[in-house]
Order: structure tokens, then C-alpha cells, then sequence
């Protein structure tokens, strides 16, 4: 999923077809070790206690991009560079996590004021149910990993100094001016 947003803020649009499937056929072992290896990880900071186990998800929460960035990146490497490229940034995942749980939240009490108030229809809680998670798949997940993106990107180019392309003005803004 991550490839996706990436290609899409780099504006290298591809068919959906095969950015599905890209992400099961690119390296699909490096990846799934990956992912266990930071599960590991993780696991072992919450059994010390929870707070640092928290720390440490933030900052192991970059590999996924980093595999995607650098394809010749070992699964130990991509944790390693994730914990050093989120040093400084934490905060800011966490309270921008912590932002769209709000949301999830406000949505969902939105949603169940709606359902009580209503005769207590099967067919209505199905119905609002559908509503829910076509709010959600459709416009609070993709902004979310969208902002996420965003920042990944920001924090890598941060990290190695690439200064970010301006987009350049369109002809038809430029002469209006």
C-alpha cells in the first residue's frame, strides 16, 4: 500500500494493475522478514514496558518506505535506517496518529448516535455499518496514509538534504499574473 502513495506523491502514476501488483512480486520475502523482524522487535521493547515499546514502533515505522526507496537495503539496514531517520520525529507521528484516532472516534459516536436514534432496525445498523467503512476506506484512510506519506518524505529528504522540487506554474496561472 505504501508503494501506492509513494508513486502517487512523486507523481509516477501507474496502472492500478500493476501497482497491486507490485507490491506482492517485489522482494516479497525481504519484506515479510522485515516485518517480522520489527514485529520482534517491538514485541521485545513492550515486554520491558509499554512506553518504550511504543517509542520504538514509531521508530521502527519508516521500513516499509525504506525497503520501497532502496531495494538493495537489508531487513536489519532498513530497521536501522528507520530508528536513525525518525530521531527528532516521533512526537509528530504519534500526535498525528493520534489525530486521525480522534477522528476514527468522533465517526464512530457520529455513526452510533445515528444507529440509537433510529428504531433499532437490523437493517438500518447494516446499513450504517456499509456507511462507516465507506467513510472510512474511501476518505479517512487514504488521507491518512497520504499525510503519512508526506511525512516520510519530508523526513528523508531532511535526513540525506534533497531539497524538495517546487512544482513548477502552469503557463495559463504564470500569464494571468
Amino acid at each position: 500500500m505504501q508503494k501506492f502513495y509513494i508513486r502517487v506523491s512523486e507523481d509516477k502514476l501507474a496502472s492500478k494493475l500493476e501497482l497491486f501488483l507490485d507490491g506482492f512480486m517485489d522482494q516479497p520475502l525481504r519484506t515479510v522478514l522485515t516485518g517480522l523482524l520489527v514485529f520482534i522487535y517491538t514485541f521485545l521493547w513492550l515486554l520491558l514496558f509499554i512506553i518504550p515499546g511504543l517509542i520504538k514502533a514509531y521508530a521502527y515505522s519508516m521500513w516499509l518506505y525504506l525497503l520501497d526507496k532502496d531495494p538493495s537495503l537489508l531487513a536489519n539496514e532498513a530497521i536501522t535506517l528507520s530508528n536513525k531517520l525518525t530521531k527528532g520525529y516521533k512526537l509528530r507521528l504519534f500526535l498525528m496518529d493520534l489525530y486521525f484516532v480522534f477522528i476514527y472516534v468522533a465517526l464512530m459516536i457520529f455513526f452510533y448516535i445515528l444507529f440509537r436514534s433510529s428504531s433499532m432496525n437490523p437493517f438500518f445498523f447494516v446499513l450504517i455499518f456499509i456507511l462507516l467503512l465507506v467513510v472510512f476506506i474511501g476518505f479517512i484512510y487514504p488521507k491518512y496514509m497520504t499525510s503519512r506519506t508526506l511525512l516520510f518524505k519530508e523526513i528523508y529528504e531532511g535526513y540525506y538534504g534533497i531539497e524538495s522540487q517546487e512544482m513548477p506554474e502552469s503557463p495559463e496561472v504564470s500569464g494571468l499574473l
